[in-house]
């Protein structure tokens, strides 16, 4: 089996990474978009913006907590209590899914654990396992799946906002002998999810043809934080809306070139259970067309060397000056 987790289509962006267990490949990507993926005032926010497991057996059940210590989670980051529901959807058609997916053809095959129906607290944090069943059918080997989780947040009348987590799977071809149901002999190597702080950057305006150090004009350092009993790498990338197939903030355009953001490391070792700080730099030419104009950076850290592989995603709003 193997695990993917990608930022959601709609709003986050896109990266994948390989670990080999025994005959099992393990991809996972850990969207933890949680500061910028909030439902407007509602606060709701989630790790899971989108998912992808491959190499699925027919007949079998796989659970994402049992398998890549990796629950569906919700967290309401605004000071109420916030009524949620959890709703499994299915697109409409295929020119809604992503290209070679199709919609999963019955919502029964996904079970979530807990109630479907509940209220989170100022500041709380849920952590649910999805369990999805394949069902022995040789007609499925091959096909490729896509269904969402809804989380339906409502303040009362009419009134509503929702989030979705996509989920795309994959069955295989050929069945297997091996048990692909359980990750095993990886408690020592499964890392918790490596943090980046701040996830937001708002510099305010900024003059055209300086170099600028973000830290001093921020006020505020730039980290990677190892919570893991072991160092690992870690690798930074500068990245447009197209690249990381991002939504772009209401008032705000896409980067005119990645390259106009910098780093004074590229590829950074963190000790175990350290921080570092990292300095970025941000450059942009002193012409009239990128005078006046707010820009959305992107900013994409990545695991080089742990055995599962996790991204997360810092956006840095700048306005230029007239």
């Amino acid at each position: 089996m193997r695990f993917k987790n990608w930022e959601s289509r709609n709003k986050f962006g896109t990266s994948f990474g390989i670990w080999n267990l025994a005959k099992i490949w393990f991809m996972a990507t850990c969207c933890l978009l949680l500061a910028t993926c909030y439902i407007h005032a509602w606060g709701l926010s989630t790790s899971c913006g989108e998912v992808m497991l491959e190499n699925l057996q027919i007949g079998k059940t796989y659970s994402m907590r049992k398998f890549a210590k990796f629950p569906y989670t919700l967290s309401n980051k605004s000071e109420f209590t916030v009524p949620v529901s959890l709703i499994i959807e299915t697109p409409t058609s295929k020119e809604h899914c992503r290209k070679g997916f199709e919609p999963l053809p019955d919502a029964s095959w996904i079970k979530i654990e807990g109630e479907k129906s509940f209220k989170l607290k100022p500041k709380e944090t849920i952590a649910r396992d999805v369990e999805i069943s394949i069902p022995l059918d040789t007609k499925l080997r091959g096909k490729a799946y896509q269904f969402a989780i809804h989380a339906e947040a409502s303040g009362g009348g009419n009134i509503g906002v929702g989030l979705n987590s996509n989920f795309l799977i994959v069955i295989a071809q050929k069945e297997t002998k091996e048990d692909t149901t359980e990750m095993r002999d990886t408690k020592k190597e499964v890392p918790f999810p490596f943090e980046v702080k701040p996830i937001d950057i708002f510099l305010g305006e900024i003059g055209t043809g300086k170099v600028y150090d973000i830290e001093k004009l921020y006020g505020k350092k730039f980290s990677l934080i190892n919570p893991n009993v072991r160092g690992f790498t870690y690798k930074l990338t500068s990245l447009n809306r197209t690249m990381a197939k991002a939504e772009l903030k209401k008032g705000f355009s896409d980067e005119p070139e990645p390259r106009f953001l910098s780093f004074d490391e590229d590829e950074i070792e963190v000790k175990a259970k350290s921080e570092k700080d990292i300095k970025m730099y941000l450059w942009i030419p002193d012409n009239k067309k990128y005078k006046g104009k707010n820009y959305m950076f992107i900013v994409k850290a990545e695991t080089l060397d742990s055995p599962v592989y996790m991204a997360i995603y810092t956006r840095i709003y700048v306005s230029t000056a007239e």
